[in-house]
């Protein structure tokens, strides 16, 4: 996806500097991915739903459902499914 410049003017002269909307790397996949997730979720496909986020120093855990033992399961295949895809060193 991409971004479409916005015009900033400079102080000095007043003119136009154009620069791209700068997103941190990932940024557009999140914004897919999440977007996916909305339109199943409104669908009726999901009853319960583990949200792990971050940015370049942080991240969060949020989570809505009851269902302890799915979400668990859960949980475990997508931390198995990280240490198979993400390589370390």
């Amino acid at each position: 996806m991409a971004h479409k410049p916005r015009i900033i003017t400079t102080g000095m002269t007043g003119g136009p500097l154009i620069t791209p909307k700068m997103k941190p790397p990932g940024a557009d996949e999140c914004i897919e991915l999440l977007e996916s997730m909305l339109e199943s979720a409104k669908r009726g496909d999901m009853s319960w739903l583990v949200v792990i986020a971050g940015g370049p120093s942080d991240y969060g855990v949020a989570h809505v459902g009851n269902n302890a033992a799915q979400m668990n399961l859960g949980i475990d295949v997508a931390k198995d499914t990280i240490l198979k895809r993400v390589k370390v060193g």
